[in-house]
């Protein structure tokens, strides 16, 4: 008994003594080593903005398998590649020497990542006596195929000229992992421009970009009074996704620009624009009224030389203030007919528009009325007709009496009150009665063509009668 016990204490003794060293220079590592191997698939293929999990596995892969304590076990994550991102669960944990636990990593994909990427997991157990195993496992990553671009434009507002080649840069950068072909198509164009592209379509490999140029020509518009804004919209396609960017171009045009041809034909002409201004100043100082007030201190030139220096000054002065009075009174009569004619214009305007309300109001009226009268004639006529081929004997028709034409009341009028230089509207309560009259109006026609058709139906009875009477 005393020698079994002595041996169980030497051979605690030993591995308490001998595994430290043994571990610290790793050259027992079938009794403790840190073992990890995936689960699911070690190589995975993720698209862009999305997520992956691997699963793996960690143990003790040694022969010591008693669970006399816990490790320590430590884990972290590198990535190797651009655009990814990965994390360990469990960061740490307790693992017994005849235990197997479950841990995932999960890489996370930004929207342009790298075509292919490396996880390396790195693990680190810790015994009791401090020794460190360590073990390292890659998963890999494959971004799938993704397409993305973006197009810019240094400038996309131009301010041109007429008769004018304009050259616009368009970069186009390609974000995917493979190569792309780009299509630049013109959407709208203004009426008579012309627009073009350097190049189309373009080739771009995967990360690259291209430049190329958009060109268009603004044609000749005469003169542009305010700034006149255009713009030419443009489509990028790529060809392989059908996915699209729609970009414009602002184009600003102001002033006047003339053609050769056209300051030619000017020039040319410019004496007889002088000769038709002339004429045109001429003819207006003749109908000008207040071009004809007398400008007395000319006229009176002789009388005016007879006067001493300072008295001549002031008759002068005062003659010349006089003439100032007369034409701004004539220029203000000429100003005050022209406003009087403008609003006779107008009240002209407004009085036809009341007098062809009313009158087409009773032209109605009368035409209803004339046409129930002539429809009743035109039955009795039928009547007779009919009746005359049976009994072949002509009788003597009797119509309604024909209706009389409903008389226009009196309008009022719109005046003008020169002095105040406004139109005079009619009364308000004229107006209303005028139009309350034509109510009425109408009501007394309706009347009359019922009246008109009582009487008509008597007579085509009476008719009726007749006939039955002289046909027995």
């Amino acid at each position: 008994m005393r020698s079994f016990s002595f041996l169980l204490i030497f051979f605690l003794l030993f591995t308490t003594i001998s595994i430290p060293f043994s571990y610290a220079e790793e050259k027992y590592p079938f009794l403790i080593n840190l073992r990890i191997d995936a689960v699911n698939e070690s190589i995975s293929e993720v698209e862009p903005l999305s997520s992956y999990w691997f699963k793996f596995k960690y143990y003790n892969g040694g022969t010591f398998q008693k669970n006399y304590y816990a490790f320590y076990v430590k884990f972290s994550v590198e990535v190797e590649g651009s655009g990814w991102q990965a994390f360990v669960d469990p960061q740490w944990s307790h693992l017994y020497p005849n235990e197997t636990k479950i841990g995932t990593v999960r890489v996370v994909s930004s929207e342009r990542p790298s075509n292919y990427a490396y996880i390396h997991l790195h693990g680190e157990l810790y015994d009791i006596w401090g020794n460190v195993h360590s073990a390292n496992y890659t998963f890999q990553v494959k971004s799938s195929a993704y397409h993305t671009f973006d197009v810019r434009m240094e400038k996309n507002y131009i301010e041109a000229k007429q008769e004018q080649w304009y050259n616009i840069p368009v970069k186009i950068k390609n974000y995917g992992n493979y190569e792309e072909r780009f299509s630049i198509i013109i959407d709208y164009c203004p009426p008579g421009w012309l627009a073009t592209v350097a190049q189309n379509p373009i080739v771009i490999p995967p990360k690259g970009e291209e430049m190329t140029y958009l060109s268009f020509v603004v044609p000749h518009e005469k003169f542009y009074l305010q700034r006149t804004v255009y713009f030419i919209r443009y489509r990028v396609d790529a060809i392989s996704t059908g996915s699209s960017k729609v970009m414009s171009i602002l184009v600003v045009l102001e002033g006047g620009h003339l053609t050769l041809g056209q300051i030619v034909a000017l020039a040319s002409s410019m004496p007889s624009l002088i000769i038709l201004f002339t004429i045109g100043f001429i003819f207006y100082r003749r109908n000008n009224l207040c071009a004809y007030v007398p400008k007395m201190w000319i006229e009176e030139k002789e009388e005016l030389s007879k006067m001493s220096k300072e008295e001549r000054r002031k008759v002068k002065k005062e003659l010349k203030e006089a003439w100032k009075s007369a034409v701004y009174f004539c220029r203000n009569l000429a100003k005050e007919d022209k406003e009087i004619r403008k609003l006779k214009k107008v009240a002209n305007k407004k009085q036809r528009k009341l007098e062809e309300k009313i009158i087409k109001s009773y032209e109605k009226m009368n035409e209803e009325l004339k046409n129930a009268w002539k429809e009743e004639c035109k039955k009795i006529d039928e009547l007779c007709e009919k009746k005359s081929k049976k009994i072949k004997r002509e009788i003597q028709k009797i119509y309604p009496e024909e209706p009389k034409k409903i008389d226009l009341p009196d309008i009022p009028k719109y005046e003008i009150d020169e002095k105040r230089l406004e139109i005079i509207e009619p009364n308000k309560i004229k107006i209303k009665d005028l139009f309350d009259r034509i109510d009425r109006d109408k009501i007394s026609v309706e009347r009359e063509i019922l009246k008109i058709k009582e009487m008509g139906n008597e007579i085509r009875e009476k008719i009726k009668r007749d006939f039955e009477l002289l046909e027995k």
